[in-house]
């Protein structure tokens, strides 16, 4: 049988790519030139298919990269502080120290207290024109701060800023410079409250406090930052606008003296056992008194009067310590634990421990006054 030459010529077509294709080239100058370039084609088809997928997180990085950069030369005043232990015998330390200025405004720590369950600040703030602090029924400004406060051992305490971004925010950066392997922002306060005391002119008092149930570390070291110093501005139609004054981050090392690092809190317990109260935790340093109480139906009677006109005043009475002299010591602050559990801040120290304290209950069918001893 003669070849079919038709048939033939179908099968090399269909079956002998790589043959048809070298031909084709062979019949193009530079063919295999041409050939590399096509490969070079296909290969950035391929990466420009890839970037398509991954652009964002590629992007997100990169912004991450210069911003860190960026932070990384970010302007910076330092200062070291040794507070000295002759000063008085209390937990509460006046600290002598210049300020520490930059672009004509002066930053300075005035004092510091520092117990196992409470760490308080006053920073002295000085610029170079009298401090804007207006308050008017459509807009309120005033000055504001962010800082960052953590110890020798890089344990964070707080950091908090006036104006965060949703994706790069301070803390992220401090746990990267620190080493910090968290995606999580995690700090050591229950609760803090810091903001603008007092202002004479162009000099202001700032406050920053933090409580701690579970106790702070005894740090021989702390590091305090201010940075972000500007003005937020609030307006009843629109989201509040923060106005950077200075680009500076002033950073302070306290040496923190023994005295304060080796407190130790006195725990307290109730005299008699109160059907439906368990007092998980109560202990009592120079600052405060600090405890976890879980209470029968605690849970549901929060629920019921956070929706009440006075939720505040209902919410007091449901635990609260008076002394022998019947004055009265309210919660301040105020937060949920399990359910049925709450943790209490009371402002009362070790000094209250020369008198008899007592601890009132009031929750549902629960109406009880019972003695905390040690």
């Amino acid at each position: 049988m003669k070849d079919n030459k038709i048939f033939k010529e179908y099968m090399q077509n269909t079956y002998n790519k790589e043959e048809n294709y070298n031909s084709i080239l062979s019949k193009v100058k530079g063919g295999v030139n041409m050939k590399k370039k096509i490969l070079n084609i296909a290969a950035v088809l391929i990466v420009i298919i890839g970037l398509g997928v991954f652009t964002p997180k590629i992007y997100a990085r990169i912004v991450w990269n210069i911003d860190y950069k960026k932070y990384q030369e970010r302007q910076i005043s330092r200062k070291q502080i040794a507070i000295d232990e002759s000063k008085t015998n209390g937990f509460s330390e006046n600290i002598n120290m210049d300020y520490l200025y930059k672009d004509g405004i002066g930053v300075k720590i005035n004092s510091l207290m520092l117990t196992t369950d409470y760490l308080g600040l006053e920073v002295d703030i000085k610029l170079k024109e009298n401090i804007k602090d207006e308050k008017t029924s459509e807009n309120y400004t005033s000055l504001t701060y962010g800082f960052a406060i953590y110890d020798e051992n890089n344990n964070i305490y707080d950091v908090c800023e006036p104006a965060p971004n949703k994706n790069l925010i301070y803390w992220k950066k401090l746990y990267k410079e620190l080493n910090i392997n968290s995606d999580i922002y995690n700090n050591l306060n229950d609760s803090s409250s810091h903001g603008i005391k007092e202002i004479n002119k162009n000099i202001a008092l700032a406050n920053i406090e933090l409580n701690s149930t579970d106790g702070f570390p005894k740090a021989k070291k702390l590091y305090v930052r201010i940075f972000q110093l500007g003005y937020l501005t609030y307006n009843r139609t629109t989201l509040p606008q923060f106005t950077q004054i200075s680009d500076n981050e002033w950073q302070f090392e306290i040496d923190i003296p023994e005295k304060f690092y080796n407190t130790t809190a006195t725990e307290l317990k109730l005299a008699n056992k109160v059907k439906g109260v368990t007092l998980n935790k109560a202990t009592i340093t120079e600052t405060g008194l600090t405890m976890k109480i879980k209470i029968n139906g605690l849970s549901d009677l929060i629920s019921q009067i956070r929706t009440e006109p006075k939720a505040g005043e209902l919410l007091e009475d449901i635990a609260y310590i008076t002394d022998e002299d019947d004055k009265v010591y309210i919660a301040l602050n105020i937060g949920g634990g399990d359910e049925n559990e709450q943790e209490l801040r009371f402002g009362i120290g070790k000094n209250l421990l020369n008198k008899r304290i007592y601890l009132h209950i009031n929750v549902n069918d629960i109406h009880e006054v019972v003695e905390l001893v040690q």
